[in-house]
């Protein structure tokens, strides 16, 4: 493993021997500009290339020329990319070109085959010529040409060190680095524009300010992170890392490759941005690094290493399509404090335990229960950005039993407001018998062995409480369809938690282990629940916890006596 402090490293092994070593730096940094992991030289002098793609973008939303123009998402996303060429990134930049009254022609990048290896022979077979318009900047260029137009600035030189147009985007660049515009030092990029070279610290901090400013509903970071990861082709396409991450990770992770072995990404709902550079430039080694750090602080969960199977481990093929070597990570970060990110030594956090909508939808859970406006706006702007439509529906539906109708029908009015065309989920149409077997059915499993008991308890504070509880709690609403019983579980206990109510916060916790969810996952749930409330509810909630994990082993649902689980439903 790599030494404390020490750079990491990405090997190729050929069979059984280390054949080459890329020497990797990276600096994990929250926006605050704290340091929270990192190897190698986090202040060393990095240029962003194409990483700084969505900070140059920015401008097009807060200087007006998107709602001027009329520039689509689709178009501002292309704007961030370094795309294949593929057809539909030619056609994004030919009508983001035509809006601006420009054609590929006025491109200042050069020309360059297509990316995409089919989209290379397509447009070979076709007798095509690369053009400007393939470049796979040109989607920048285009958008830099729009913010020319409408500032009314002379489109001659608009690439050029000095022209107003660059010196726009050296602001923006200084605006999240926190470099002075003064330190700035500068270069020029592959496709001609000025590139700009800050430490990698400074990078990681850009990246970790611009998603929590998005999540924070800052119009023009949540428009350029909204449009990214609702259209993550434009910004990369087929068979590309930045892409099949947004994707995997539901927007969550939003990454940028950068020319010279220079990697930088994102993290949503954390503040968290992530800057990494390979020494020899090998974009292979940056990819493997990113996935590798992804990995160490628990951001990938499951589902997320199911889509990005391909990725890991990295292979290398030779000319007959077959494996022949192999890229493995030697990286360690070196956790800098207490990081939030998975080394908390009070046990597993919500990052990587919890899949990324899971995590949105206790966060939401818990904020509906402590009446935290803010915190439901921050959330619901997450949940709009990773298109969570029916479930964010189904949780909102479902936080009635617990909050009440008023704080569920505010939820319901700051959704509405925030996506008016949100998929409204309905009433399934069945019979009361029907609600009450599956109430029943739901309820024996979440209860176990003090089902009876709490039937009884309940009957006898009132017969009307039971038969609610079962027909119109789980039968009509927990039991819906539209979110699995371990998620719907989990919400519940981030509710029961705000809400200091232990005897069914307990009965809750041992529901959650007994329809199936992990120990860790219980215990990352209560973490996201709690983030931000009063010290002594998040202590009580983890008494009730310790006294769940002291009496139930995981596997054996017997181990509980009956008369234990009724001390705790009375």
């Amino acid at each position: 493993m790599t030494a404390e402090g020490a750079a990491g490293i990405v090997i190729l092994r050929r069979g059984s021997i280390e054949e080459s070593r890329h020497r990797v730096h990276a600096a994990v940094v929250e926006a605050g500009g704290r340091r929270v992991a990192e190897c190698g030289e986090v202040a060393r002098i990095t240029f962003m290339r194409s990483a700084a793609k969505p900070f140059q973008a920015l401008p097009l939303v807060e200087d007006g020329v998107v709602e001027a123009l009329g520039i689509q998402p689709t178009e501002l996303a292309l704007a961030c990319g370094s795309h294949n060429g593929e057809a539909e990134h030619v056609r994004t930049a030919e009508r983001l070109l035509l809006r601006a009254g420009f054609d590929s022609g006025d491109l200042a990048c050069g020309a360059h085959p297509p990316m995409a290896e089919g989209a290379a022979a397509t447009l070979w077979r076709d007798g095509g010529e690369p053009g400007r318009i393939h470049n796979n900047c040109s989607g920048k260029h285009a958008g830099m040409l729009a913010l020319v137009r409408h500032r009314g600035w002379d489109p001659r030189g608009y690439h050029a060190a000095g022209h107003p147009l660059q010196e726009r985007m050296a602001d923006e660049i200084a605006r999240w680095t926190g470099i002075p515009r003064a330190r700035l030092l500068e270069g020029v990029d592959g496709c001609g524009v000025v590139c700009f070279a800050v430490p990698l610290e400074a990078i990681a901090r850009a990246m970790g300010a611009f998603v929590q400013a998005a999540d924070a509903g800052d119009p023009g970071p949540a428009s350029v992170l909204g449009a990214m990861t609702k259209h993550p082709r434009m910004v990369a396409g087929t068979g590309r890392l930045c892409t099949e991450l947004i994707e995997a990770t539901r927007g969550l992770v939003v990454a940028k490759v950068g020319a010279e072995g220079v990697y930088c990404a994102g993290v949503r709902g954390r503040g968290l941005g992530i800057a990494l550079t390979v020494e020899d430039g090998a974009k292979r080694a940056a990819e493997v690094a990113l996935l590798a750090i992804l990995d160490q602080l628990e951001l990938l969960d499951i589902e997320a290493w199911s889509r990005l199977e391909r990725w890991k481990p990295a292979r290398v093929r030779n000319t007959r399509g077959e494996p022949a070597a192999q890229l493995e990570p030697d990286l360690e970060l070196r956790r800098v404090g207490a990081t939030g990110v998975g080394d908390d030594e009070s046990g597993p956090r919500a990052d990587g335990v919890l899949s990324p909508s899971v995590r949105v939808l206790v966060s939401l859970s818990s904020a509906l229960a402590a009446g935290d406006d803010e915190r439901i706006r921050r959330v619901l702007l997450v949940a709009a950005g990773l298109e969570m439509d029916r479930e964010v529906e189904e949780c909102l539906l479902q936080a009635h039993l617990f909050v009440g109708f008023p704080r569920a029908l505010n939820g319901f009015a700051r959704w509405r407001a925030l996506d008016p065309g949100a998929v409204r989920t309905g009433e399934s149409g069945e019979d009361r018998e029907l609600w009450k077997a599956r109430g029943e059915r739901l309820c024996r499993e979440v209860y176990g062995s003090a089902y009876e008991g709490l039937r009884e308890n309940i009957g006898h504070l009132h017969p009307a409480m039971d038969r609610w509880m079962v027909e119109e709690g789980y039968g009509k609403v927990l039991g819906r369809p539209g979110l699995a019983t371990t998620t719907r579980e989990l919400c519940v206990v981030a509710v029961l938690a705000v809400q200091e109510v232990g005897p069914q916060l307990y009965s809750h916790l041992r529901g959650a282990l007994r329809v199936g969810c992990r120990p860790a996952e219980v215990e990352a749930a209560l973490h996201l629940a709690i983030e931000g409330i009063d010290e002594g509810v998040g202590r009580g909630a983890f008494e009730v916890w310790r006294s769940v994990a002291s009496r139930y082993r995981v596997g054996n649902q017997s181990d509980a006596s009956d008369s234990d689980a009724r001390e705790y439903i009375q």
